[in-house]
């Protein structure tokens, strides 16, 4: 079984935490490298992040292969610390992920210091690209491609550039979190989980717009609620939760489903939660089941009040009509609102 040594700055990574949970679950072993470009306490960049340390942290767990996940704002600095990493050990492999790499896997590859590339979701195809790497009991870079995954070997690119296959995401492994909680406990505010993956807009700035052109029959992907609630109830017990935030981009496009987990909830978890939103899938029963569940904050994004700008410009339909209604409905029911907007 291999050793895999997962790097992330500034946030709880929910994606590393899945794949960190399937690696377990295959009898792999796992650590982290946790750092901080950001300072939350003063709300500004750290001014000199120490690379060569972080790099030298990853050397030390002695991993088979480091796996950094990235989101285009870290993108630099993971790809800064990767350097220093084959610098000090050239040997080591080393592979990309997340929105960022998933975006722009061949520029991400074409970097000296990456050796391998996943696209899209990874439940699937990291572990098969791990069980591949072991062969006669040394880890090292197959000979054969994995779908999802593309590599260098020797001079060569092995994989295809498209998605690896999508999981079904009630039969993923509940999030591990012990490892980010005893490296970044500071960062924590509540229990983060995600309830159902996609988005029923393609915004002209959200990665959804990319990423679901490629995986378009698969538009949202809900998990039922008995799992999430099965979720809920280890963290209450194991983790003594307190809060839950369910981060899913629009947590109540399903009324149906919504109706069925606010009433599970309320009975079996009985805690605050926040979620995020978009005010086009709200109306004043979704703001009282909401209410009734125990929800007392939600993020929900306008982006502009010029709906020409919303329309043609961010591809976004928007009203402010409606806007304006829903944030009464929630403001009647109690609930905190939080309101994105861009600006310039």
């Amino acid at each position: 079984m291999a050793k895999i040594t997962f790097v992330y700055p500034d946030y709880e990574s929910l994606g590393i935490e899945h794949l960190m949970a399937i690696c377990l679950q295959q009898g792999h072993e796992i650590d982290l490298v946790y750092y901080q470009t950001f300072d939350p306490y003063f709300g500004r960049n750290v001014r000199k992040v120490p690379f060569s340390d972080i790099a030298e942290q990853v050397v030390q767990t002695k991993p088979d292969i480091a796996a950094f996940s990235c989101v285009t704002d870290n993108y630099t600095f993971q790809l800064n610390i990767a350097d220093r990493v084959k610098t000090s050990k050239p040997e080591l492999p080393t592979i990309f992920g997340g929105v960022h790499t998933s975006a722009l896997p061949e520029k991400v590859l074409a970097n000296k210091s990456v050796d391998a590339v996943a696209i899209g979701e990874a439940e699937i195809s990291f572990p098969e690209f791990l069980n591949a790497c072991e062969t006669d009991k040394v880890f090292s870079l197959p000979n054969s491609p994995v779908k999802g995954i593309v590599f260098k070997k020797y001079a060569d690119l092995i994989g295809d550039f498209q998605m690896g296959e999508l999981a079904d995401i009630n039969k993923i492994p509940f999030l591990y979190k012990p490892l980010f909680y005893s490296r970044a406990n500071r960062i924590f505010n509540g229990y983060k989980t995600i309830t159902s993956r996609g988005c029923p807009y393609k915004c002209a700035y959200c990665f959804n717009s990319f990423y679901y052109t490629e995986q378009s029959s698969h538009f949202i992907r809900q998990r039922s609620p008995d799992n999430v609630i099965s979720e809920l109830s280890r963290a209450k017990t194991d983790l003594n939760a307190k809060y839950m935030l369910f981060q899913d981009d629009c947590f109540t496009t399903n009324a149906d489903w919504l109706e069925d987990f606010c009433i599970k909830y309320r009975e079996e978890i009985n805690l605050p939660f926040a979620c995020i939103t978009n005010p086009h899938f709200m109306n004043r029963k979704k703001s009282e089941l909401l209410r009734d569940a125990g929800c007392n904050y939600v993020h929900i994004g306008i982006q502009s009040l010029d709906e020409d700008i919303c329309r043609d410009v961010l591809k976004r339909k928007s009203s402010n009509k409606k806007n304006e209604q829903v944030i009464l409905d929630l403001k009647a029911c109690g609930i905190i609102v939080q309101v994105d907007h861009m600006l310039g």
